[in-house]
């Protein structure tokens, strides 16, 4: 039975399209078919950092879900299929269960919005902050729901700059117009 055709959204593209931001690329019906992932990834992660050296940096993953990630040579093992992922090192990072693969995006995307949030709240655009503080702690909150481990420092963290946020936006009531017509002593 064939696949359907599947998109995988990029922020640039591969095959010459110059339109930032609008890039996508096609991937064949014969996507579940041994040896197409690793091949797909040998052409596209190389071509990635080649052509687009700005938008994708070390550190700034591209994950890969893999269901072999066979990369080196060990006895009685079959071939390695993907030891082109042995010179991406800091580019990707590679999954073999979709739940690892969730866990690590969670926590990725709790701390982009937290260090969007403190960007933010530093530059004033103190709703916009606390937005992101919010959505920072549903990623660890669900993180610890996937995971079964803690974030509790993260978010306490987290709950304090909110706190201090809302201050800054709702400071409290200092002037003395309330207290017309009392003495001054």
């Amino acid at each position: 039975m064939a696949q359907p055709d599947m998109h995988v959204a990029m922020p640039d593209n591969v095959n010459g399209y110059s339109e930032p931001n609008h890039f996508i690329i096609w991937l064949d019906k014969h996507i579940g078919k041994p040896g197409d992932s690793g091949s797909k990834g040998r052409i596209i992660v190389p071509s990635l950092v080649a052509n687009f050296p700005e938008t994708f940096v070390v550190g700034h993953w591209m994950y890969i879900f893999c269901a072999n990630m066979n990369m080196v040579y060990v006895k009685g093992a079959e071939p390695p299929t993907n030891t082109w992922a042995l010179q991406y090192l800091d580019h990707v990072l590679m999954f073999d269960h979709q739940d690892d693969l969730l866990a690590r995006m969670l926590l990725d995307i709790g701390h982009y919005f937290f260090t969007e949030g403190k960007r933010l709240a530093n530059e004033e655009h103190l709703y916009s902050a606390c937005q992101h503080y919010e959505w920072s702690k549903k990623m660890y909150r669900r993180y610890e729901i996937t995971e079964e481990k803690k974030k509790s420092a993260e978010i306490g963290e987290i709950d304090e700059l909110i706190r201090n946020v809302e201050q800054r936006l709702n400071p409290p009531n200092d002037d003395d117009d309330d207290r017309v017509g009392e003495s001054a002593s």
